[in-house]
């Protein structure tokens, strides 16, 4: 048995001529896991951080290349940390857009030697791979495990490998945990090369290549002995924005210790699918909601079919917005999704002790907004109250300081006669959600 400690090597050395210095080696450096960290250079024996200019800023198409070429899958969304500005072994501009090898560094690129400092831009290379990947499942939560282990990309074999292992591999990838595992994959052997070692996790690592690798099972392994992995998705929650109403608010979820925004409009359907797995129910709507608020991770376009259960299910990719500090990534993303997880079921009409018609939904009093209020439904609703008479009624500001909160308006039938010939519709259901737009009006009645 031997210990996986945190190697930043490549698995083979990369000689690249710059200037006259020959660059002996690569590696990821300063970070917990080895898939992430700041790009150095060796160069003349000597260690040094790569300072990098590119066109894109971040993420750039050479990221994904370099993770490969450590074994890993692309670079991630995920943005790596800050490693401060040390002195540079030399510096990488103006690569072209296909570069297919680290090779080509030196026919592509510019390269220059040493610390070159330009007061404009002050960029070290700092990557955050992915390590590991779930393929041909249903889903991105699920599927066969293909991990980047020691520099080479690999199919995980099956042999001793246990719930404290799938439990890594789920975390690692940013998802709350393992739902199921399976030894013998469901989904085929794939085409990569086994990884024939005994994983051995306590279920606390943040990679796999943190955990004790024993053993060899070359002699009886078998393609069919791939590990397959199913995770439980990231949660999802609403943030109130208007009193105690646990079933409304803004939507966020959750992935990799981060908070992200869902920004866009959604589909009736994907409303429903995401208050459903929030545990409302499928039942519910979406509005726009418009908040000034700096996006930082964020999910755009969501769409669900219906069944889904977790919100990785549904179509959506997790992005970060790179232009931070600037207009953008304030103004761009100013629609964020507002959910309402509730049926809004009319359970009561009354008036208070000064004429406010109150109506009862979710266990609640609310008043009524001035929308769509006209005679004839004030009749109606007079009607259903138990009075004869025609009613009267009249239209009242919310003062800044006022305790009423009005859901939404009221529609009865014509010939209403009590509270199943009445309806709730929700203010936000036709309004953006944000305070600048709410109904400030309520209705007081009198019935004669």
């Amino acid at each position: 048995m031997f210990r996986c400690y945190l190697s930043f090597m490549w698995m083979y050395s990369v000689f690249l001529l710059v200037e006259g210095l020959i660059i002996e080696d690569f590696r990821l450096s300063g970070s917990r896991v080895p898939s992430e960290g700041m790009l150095e250079a060796k160069v003349n024996g000597t260690w040094g951080a790569v300072r990098y200019l590119s066109r894109y800023n971040w993420r750039d198409p050479l990221d994904d290349l370099i993770c490969r070429t450590f074994g890993y899958v692309n670079e991630s969304v995920m943005q790596p940390q800050y490693y401060g500005t040390p002195d540079a072994a030399f510096t990488i501009k103006r690569c072209p857009v296909d570069v297919t090898s680290l090779q080509m560094l030196n026919t592509s690129c510019e390269l220059e030697a040493g610390n070159q400092q330009l007061d404009y831009d002050n960029i070290f290379k700092t990557i955050n791979c992915r390590a590991l990947k779930l393929v041909d499942g249903p889903s991105v939560l699920e599927g066969r495990l293909e991990a980047g282990l020691f520099g080479e990309l690999q199919a995980v074999y099956g042999r001793a490998f246990d719930e404290r292992a799938a439990n890594v591999t789920c975390t690692s990838l940013g998802y709350r945990g393992v739902r199921s595992y399976n030894t013998s994959t469901h989904y085929g052997a794939g085409k990569l090369p086994l990884y024939t070692r005994n994983i051995q996790c306590t279920g606390t690592e943040l990679s796999l290549e943190q955990c004790y690798h024993s053993g060899d099972y070359a002699a009886s392994r078998t393609p069919a002995d791939v590990v397959s992995v199913a995770c439980d998705g990231g949660p999802l929650k609403l943030e109130q924005v208007k009193g105690n109403r646990s079933f409304e608010g803004i939507l966020v979820g959750y992935h990799d210790n981060i908070w992200y925004d869902f920004v866009g409009e959604v589909s009736e359907t994907t409303a429903k699918t995401m208050c459903s797995i929030l545990g409302f129910g499928h039942v519910g709507f979406s509005s726009r909601a418009h908040l000034y608020k700096n996006v930082y991770y964020y999910k755009q376009g969501v769409n669900c079919n219906g069944h889904e259960k977790y919100i990785e299910e549904c179509e959506g990719e997790l992005n970060y917005c790179v232009t931070q500090g600037y207009f953008y990534c304030t103004q761009m993303f100013s629609t964020f999704v507002a959910l309402f997880c509730s049926d809004y079921t009319l359970e009561t009409i009354s008036l208070s002790a000064t004429g406010v018609i109150q109506v009862g939904v979710n266990g609640q009093l609310w008043a009524i907004c001035d929308d769509y209020f006209t005679p004839e439904t004030a009749n109606s609703v007079c009607a259903v109250l138990g009075f004869h008479g025609i009613g009267s009624f009249k239209m009242k500001q919310t003062g800044e300081n006022s305790v009423i909160e009005i859901l939404g308006s009221i529609i009865c039938k014509p010939n209403a006669t009590s509270v199943i010939d009445c309806h709730i519709k929700h203010q936000f259901s036709y309004r953006p959600y944000d305070q600048s737009a709410e109904c400030r009006s309520y209705i007081m009645l009198t019935c004669n």
